[in-house]
């Protein structure tokens, strides 16, 4: 049996959002007081999400998530 190496398995791996790669580079961030940005890197397991303390937004996030942001 073949074995494999690890570049050959690196180029078998794809990330969650690969398929909306061209969509979040034309559109990744949204301005104003409303203002968003998103992207992604791949491979990584942490979520880092920045909200201002005591807003509505805030209290949102807070809602769907079930937990008080720190």
């Amino acid at each position: 049996m073949a074995e494999t190496t690890a570049p050959e398995i690196a180029a078998l791996r794809r990330s969650p959002l690969h398929d909306l790669r061209e969509e979040m580079a034309a559109q990744t961030e949204v301005t104003g007081e409303r203002g968003v940005s998103i992207r992604e890197i791949p491979f990584l397991t942490l979520i880092a999400l920045h909200v201002t303390p005591g807003t509505p937004e805030a209290a949102a996030i807070e809602s769907q998530l079930g937990v008080a942001l720190p």
